[in-house]
């Protein structure tokens, strides 16, 4: 299995866990009603049983500790090559991963979409520290020391390969972040496409690509050009406001 990214979700203006709240809502799917995840069989945590009471605890413990700004949360996306596993293992797994990492520490919830042929979970658990408010952040490192002992844990006892991964997904930092870092300027061009790819392959249908851009951080619009094909503009600003 592979973990494919860990991605964060930024403060969206006027409304600050607005893209918190459509990842949540999208790895329910609700939209859909829970299709993709059995009727919601495949969806667990520590947090509600819908996007509702799932937010309000997020933003309770946000406000509890006057921290409702800023990055909102976190989201982790497990994938599975086609035929390694099945759904309950997949969950299984997922649910094992989410208490043996996060424990009681971050309020959190999951799903196992089983809508593609190859199994997937996605995992969003919430910025601020519901035992002492502490907010998570990912430093190098951190997936060597205390990530992949417990993936490498969860994978052999289920008689399963250890994660294989890209450099650039070890890292909490959206593609872009870790792109500048990398090259010492940004490249939008290799950016977005990365971004679109990795969207591409997670959607069936232009509602859910859409869905997957904004929450990745993108604003999209769609437009006509002078033929009358339809185009689409990206913006992404990071956290600086660039």
């Amino acid at each position: 299995m592979a973990i494919t990214k860990l991605m964060h979700m930024k403060e969206a203006p006027a409304v600050p866990h607005r893209h918190l709240a459509n990842a949540v809502q999208y790895i329910l799917d609700e939209k859909n009603n829970e299709a993709k995840t059995c009727d919601g069989l495949y969806v667990g945590g520590n947090a509600g049983y819908n996007s509702e009471d799932i937010i309000k605890t997020f933003l309770d413990t946000k406000e509890l500790y006057g921290k409702l700004h800023g990055r909102q949360g976190y989201h982790f996306v497990i994938s599975f090559e086609p035929g390694e596993t099945d759904a309950d293992e997949a969950y299984e797994i997922t649910k094992e991963f989410a208490k043996k990492y996060l424990g009681e520490n971050y309020d959190y919830v999951f799903a196992t979409h089983t809508d593609k042929n190859h199994i997937h979970s996605h995992l969003i658990f919430n910025s601020v520290s519901r035992t002492d408010g502490y907010k998570y952040r990912y430093e190098n490192g951190d997936w060597e020391r205390y990530i992949q002992p417990v993936t490498d844990e969860i994978c052999i006892g289920h008689g399963l390969k250890p994660l294989k991964f890209e450099e650039n997904k070890k890292k909490g930092l959206s593609y872009a972040e870790w792109n500048d870092k990398k090259n010492g300027r940004m490249n939008w061009t290799h950016v977005i496409r990365a971004d679109i790819d990795l969207a591409l392959k997670h959607s069936d249908t232009l509602p859910e690509f859409m869905e997957h851009m904004k929450m990745a951080g993108y604003s999209v619009r769609a437009g006509k050009s002078k033929k009358n094909a339809t185009y689409f503009t990206y913006t992404y600003t990071d956290d600086a406001g660039k």
